[in-house]
């Protein structure tokens, strides 16, 4: 399609430009006083167009039936023709009216990111699809589509859905379907596939009609989200579906006639797996091996069971039996923790301001906005806790994690963006902090994170631990002592894997990186308390879930930390070790300190047995299921627990009226003799779940399966009782009286 220029000209032009004024293959617009215009159509011939301009809005566009393509589009009287020429030509956050009309389009046509579609009004404006079984529109980020009615689409087709190639993109603006219809047979009014786009992977709806006559009203799968708002179907083979963790929340809907209401069906793939420690209670459980606390409302499955529990709660992560701990920030300064606690209190609102900014700053952009948010939080943390001590420490560490597993699509692809994204919060944050002190030492910490991410990982400063308030003579000398036997226990890990897996094949510089981070974390723990960054050294093996080593490396690796562990107390006591217990001949133990005491040497080795317990066995939560799991024997250790995303759907003051009747409108209607279905209002098959409030045609009230409140008999039924309304509330009306 042309692309439009605009040249706004100050001087009344002396001839009309030829085409070679206007560049190849472009439509140009030139204006004088908002008038007069130049324009070269496609076979390269140049007019001059009068048009009232007076009549133009910025970024506001036309089709109707009547307009040409060559028009320019930004009045009515000078509409395009066509909605293909007009989403393939808008720039973004335009708004095309679509005047009133029967459009047969070239489908599927994807709508700009931004862009608004809106239609004179639901009835009298009609887009139908030239290929039936395609999908009509491919909404974007920040797509609005209003006022429209589509019709025609047929099975596997839907009207509106995202693009299957993904250039939905990164959905943090919702597309937005609002007072629509879909008047169809076997088409979908609205597919919400989660694996289509990346983000949220969501849509709003407002007032979207489905009267499509054996086919599906809106479908959600693949981790899909909605948010569904007087929905109405009519005739729907299936009104609402969510499938394979496809989830939505509906609220004052309908669902009259057609074969079913609102299906839940299966859950998504598999999220994550741990392995039972043990059974604590019928319905809880020690799990371990995990990778990330389990949430709450997912599915599990036990020993690949196809029955699912839901998470109902899960404690925090522990590393068998310990917890992680923060540093000790209480003996430092109130001006510094003061300023700390500040930052910590806006995080929430920098991470947002920021998102909105990259959003807004490079709309084209696309990046994991949810990735991007928690590295926002790491970064903010890394910066103040440094501030704190006068540590670099973790702000060093934060800017290095952008070199390791896949976090360098940023430094390849991401750059500009992320740095800009950095100085924002940078500012964000400073603004808040009070004291001068603190708000430059923040300031120049953000400024090590950028620099060592424009600057590649040699450029990251040494790293300094200055002594915290208080500290111990003996836990300094520690700290300073595993510092100086950084190389020797780096060495020492490379020799012991030579001699003990002589043919194992791995890749010893990130080894010997690995080890060093190891080392550095182990120095800040002990220095300033709490076991938080040796955790993180750690769980740095896992990437997106994934133990990023082999079984082979895996056990390598966590007997090599056990024999770092047997030389720890040693090193930090300044004690020589045996020679019989080394297998690095090329860098010797100093011990030159010579500052003893026992507490940081079995500090030290309790930081090892943490390393070594999450290598071997990931993270441990305690878990409670809703359900009881068992009303018997327990489950043996062992036992595997797989975690997944139940396929849901959470509608309130939803209206079934006639569901089981039927897909056709002429004999689902009750005075032609249709007949509803109770049992197809709600269907819940394969872990799929549907919580729901509902009225049927009857005037029946259900809080989900367990009660029913019937109104021609005036009794309340469910699992736990059955009663007369009327029995129970006679006392309390006589008591009244009384």
């Amino acid at each position: 399609m042309a692309n439009i220029i605009r040249q706004k000209i100050t001087d009344v032009p002396d001839r009309i430009p030829t085409a070679e004024d206007i560049q190849l293959g472009q439509l140009a617009i030139n204006t004088h006083d908002g008038k007069m215009f130049f324009k070269r159509d496609r076979n390269g011939d140049v007019s001059i167009v009068q048009v009232g301009l007076e009549d133009a809005a910025d970024n506001v566009y036309y089709v109707s039936k009547n307009g040409r393509d060559i028009n320019m589009g930004n009045t009515i009287a000078d509409a395009w023709g066509t909605l293909e020429h007009a989403v393939a030509n808008v720039p973004r956050g335009a708004t095309i009216f679509l005047k009133t009309g029967d459009y047969t389009i070239q489908n599927p046509i994807v709508v700009p990111e931004d862009v608004s579609i809106i239609g004179d009004n639901l009835r009298t404006t009609i887009i139908r699809p030239a290929n039936k079984t395609s999908d009509i529109l491919y909404v974007s980020n920040g797509s609005y589509i209003h006022d429209l009615t589509f019709k025609d689409h047929e099975a596997p087709g839907a009207a509106i859905a995202f693009n299957p190639d993904d250039s939905a993109g990164p959905i943090n603006a919702s597309p937005y379907i609002q007072n629509c219809t879909s008047m169809t047979t076997t088409g979908t009014g609205l597919r919400i596939d989660g694996s289509d786009a990346n983000g949220t992977k969501s849509m709003v709806v407002d007032a979207y009609t489905q009267y499509n006559q054996g086919g599906i009203g809106i479908h959600i799968l693949n981790k899909g989200y909605a948010q569904l708002v007087s929905v109405f179907t009519i005739c729907c083979d299936v009104a609402i579906l969510c499938e394979t963790g496809g989830f939505c929340s509906v609220t004052n809907s309908n669902s009259s006639f057609g074969n079913y209401g609102l299906k839940a069906d299966g859950v998504s793939d598999l999220l994550y797996s741990g392995t039972l420690v043990e059974q604590q209670d019928l319905n809880q459980f020690k799990i371990k091996d995990l990778v990330k606390k389990p949430v709450i409302g997912n599915a599990i499955s036990i020993n690949g069971s196809n029955t699912y529990f839901t998470v109902a709660s899960a404690s925090e992560l522990s590393i068998g039996e310990t917890t992680e701990e923060d540093p000790v920030f209480a003996n430092e300064s109130a001006v510094k923790q003061v300023a700390r606690a500040t930052v910590l209190g806006a995080k929430n609102k920098i991470q947002i301001d920021t998102i909105d900014f990259i959003n807004e700053t490079y709309p084209e952009f696309d990046y994991n906005n949810f990735k991007c948010t928690r590295d926002l939080g790491f970064i903010l943390d890394a910066v103040i806790d440094d501030m704190v001590f006068g540590t670099n420490y973790k702000t060093v560490t934060a800017g290095l994690a952008y070199y390791r597993a896949t976090a360098n699509t940023v430094i390849d692809e991401q750059l500009t963006e992320t740095v800009a994204a950095i100085n924002f919060a940078k500012d964000q944050a400073v603004e808040v902090i009070l004291t001068e002190t603190e708000k430059t030492t923040v300031g120049e910490n953000f400024g090590i994170i950028t620099d060592i991410i424009s600057g590649g990982a040699n450029t990251a400063p040494e790293i300094i631990y200055p002594d915290p308030t208080g500290a111990l003579n003996t836990t300094s000398a520690a700290a300073d002592t595993l510092q100086l036997n950084k190389d020797f226990l780096t060495d020492e890990a490379i020799a012991y894997i030579a001699e003990f897996y002589p043919s194992l094949s791995y890749d010893e510089t990130l080894c010997r990186r690995d080890v060093g981070f190891i080392v550095d974390a182990l120095t800040y723990d002990i220095l300033y308390g709490g076991n938080s960054q040796t955790i993180v050294a750690a769980n740095a093996y896992w990437n997106g879930g994934v133990f990023q080593l082999s079984m082979s490396e895996k056990q390598a690796t966590i007997d090599t930390y056990g024999h770092l562990r047997s030389l720890i107390f040693n090193v930090l006591a300044n004690a020589a070790i045996p020679s019989g217990l080394l297998y690095n001949t090329t860098t010797p133990q100093d011990t030159s300190i010579g500052v003893f005491s026992s507490d940081e040497g079995t500090k030290g080795e309790q930081l090892f047995d943490i390393i070594i317990e999450l290598l071997s066995n990931g993270f441990t939560s305690i878990i409670t299921t809703e359900e009881a799991a068992r009303t018997s024997s327990e489950y043996s250790a062992d036992a595997t627990f797989d975690f997944y995303q139940f396929s849901l759907i959470s509608s309130s003051s939803h209206t079934f009226e006639y569901v089981g009747s039927g897909t056709n409108i002429n004999t689902a209607l009750p005075n032609q003799g249709g007949v509803p279905v109770a049992e197809n209002q709600v269907i819940q098959i394969n872990g799929g779940q549907v919580y729901y409030t509902s009225t049927d045609e009857k005037g029946d009230f259900s809080i989900g399966e367990d009660l029913l409140i019937d109104r021609s008999t005036g009794t309340i039924t469910g699992t736990t009782f059955d009663r007369s309304l009327f029995a129970v509330l006679t006392p309390y009306i006589l008591a009244l009286e009384d």
